[in-house]
């Protein structure tokens, strides 16, 4: 084959992958799932438009972000609208998975959003802010994002504070096929991957389309997570490592964090908003995270720990509890299985410990045992899933289903309407636009190349 013709090949093969995947991401169904028409108001087993099956391939509308809070079968649900053969179906966000991925998010990593009382993460920035009591410290952490707010509010005939209609929600929202993030502005990606090395999340993300729309607004710069802000397309990579109640976030690597966040209970969320609305809050019943080692980014004075003191460790012997840093400081015997806090790092294997009965000191960490517990948050195999199989004709007739049932929905149906694939893509009205583009392109190409060949 010459040069010529070896080059127009290789290009014609380009040109059909990229216009056969273009820029979508695909996802596949988990489960045997319920689906509503996109104009349905309700959402509920009365309305389904029709069951899609286990492992059958969807596009996310590209017009919509990747989900929203909805109700379903009143009974609160993250909700996503899909397209699939030219119909915009709604479904349950959950039932969706990355269609090349190997493994999973464990359960205990997900957020279970129809759980009112779960544990959430937030910013861990937040834990400063809580435990000063004043809402002048979000200054601190979100000055731009407040900037913006008080742009909007001078805008307004009347002027109001720019906290008045301000509510913090959780920080991090975690799907399988989404991810959440931001402190008071929060925004939303696609996953088109997941990894899980020794404890490490590698997770590749696609912004969605509000953050497609808005990541260049001028008035919004500023009041994305750094991260986010810096990004010169809208593909990049995350590394997720857990670490006791934090996760810590990189970029690409383990060098550039981009963000640390902490898992907390609804009451630390419900103080964060005291704080916010009415300048205080009551920390008597709150609980700090810490690190799998007990330490924390944001130290707490001891009189705010007293408070509602948990011990992070216990003694395994007799331990010299020192008054300072030092191996000759002047010490106190303190018997084994004494509860202690830990405040700090010390010297030489030394730690700065907090007692129930309020004292401050410093013992050798060899003669202490942790007492924290922490979620396992390990990956789980990906399951097989069936290639995309004849799918159901619409209809308006079916009975009550329990739409978190996880067993499969036995549907009495009219004959199945077989689903046209392209190297395993289901072939839409868009599909086949995108190739008669990529062959009229391929055309062209070779006119030109032709034309030229001739002129030589």
């Amino acid at each position: 084959m010459g040069k010529k013709k070896k080059f127009l090949f290789i290009y014609f093969i380009a040109i059909c992958a990229h216009f056969l995947a273009g820029d979508e991401l695909a996802f596949k169904i988990l489960n045997d799932t319920p689906t509503w028409m996109y104009s349905d108001i309700e959402m509920n087993e009365h309305t389904v438009y029709r069951v899609l099956k286990k492992g059958t391939i969807v596009i996310p509308s590209k017009n919509l972000p990747s989900f929203f809070e909805s109700s379903i079968n009143e009974e609160r649900a993250l909700v996503s609208v899909v397209d699939y053969e030219d119909s915009s179906l709604m479904m349950m966000h959950k039932e969706l998975i990355p269609i090349s991925t190997d493994v999973l998010f464990k359960n205990t990593f997900i957020t279970n959003i129809s759980n009112a009382n779960r544990d959430i993460w937030v910013m861990s920035y937040y834990q400063d802010v809580l435990q000063s009591n004043k809402r002048n410290s979000f200054q601190k952490y979100e000055y731009n994002y407040i900037g913006y707010l008080e742009s909007l509010a001078k805008r307004e005939d009347v002027y109001f504070p720019w906290y008045q209609d301000l509510r913090l929600k959780e920080s991090l929202v975690i799907n399988q096929a989404s991810i959440r993030i931001g402190g008071m502005s929060r925004w939303t990606f696609w996953i088109e991957n997941i990894i899980y090395d020794n404890g490490r999340y590698f997770v590749r993300l696609y912004g969605d389309s509000t953050y497609q729309k808005r990541i260049n607004e001028i008035d919004r710069k500023g009041t994305f997570l750094s991260f986010i802000e810096n990004q010169n397309n809208n593909f990049f990579n995350l590394k997720l490592i857990p670490d006791g109640d934090y996760l810590d976030i990189y970029l690409n690597n383990e060098t550039e964090k981009a963000a640390s966040l902490i898992k907390v209970n609804q009451n630390y969320l419900a103080e964060l908003n005291n704080v916010l609305k009415n300048d205080t809050a009551d920390l008597s019943h709150i609980t700090w995270p810490t690190r799998a080692d007990g330490s924390m980014d944001y130290p707490i004075p001891s009189d705010v720990l007293l408070q509602n003191y948990n011990p992070t460790h216990k003694t395994i012997e007799e331990t010299s509890f020192l008054s300072s840093d030092s191996p000759s400081a002047e010490s106190q015997l303190l018997p084994v299985n004494t509860d202690l806090r830990w405040i700090g790092k010390g010297r030489d294997g030394r730690i700065k410990v907090l007692a129930s009965d309020g004292r401050e000191g410093w013992v050798h960490g060899d003669e202490l045992e942790l007492v924290l517990t922490f979620p396992d948050y390990s990956a789980i195999p990906a399951p097989e899933l069936p290639e995309p199989a004849a799918e159901v004709e619409t209809s308006t007739s079916y009975p009550p289903i329990d739409l978190f049932d996880a067993e499969p929905i036995e549907m009495v149906q009219p004959e199945p309407k077989g689903q046209a694939e392209l190297f395993g893509v289901p072939v839409t009205q868009k599909l086949v636009l995108r190739v008669l583009a990529g062959g009229g392109l391929f055309a062209v190409v070779v006119f030109l190349v032709s034309k030229l060949g001739k002129k030589k």
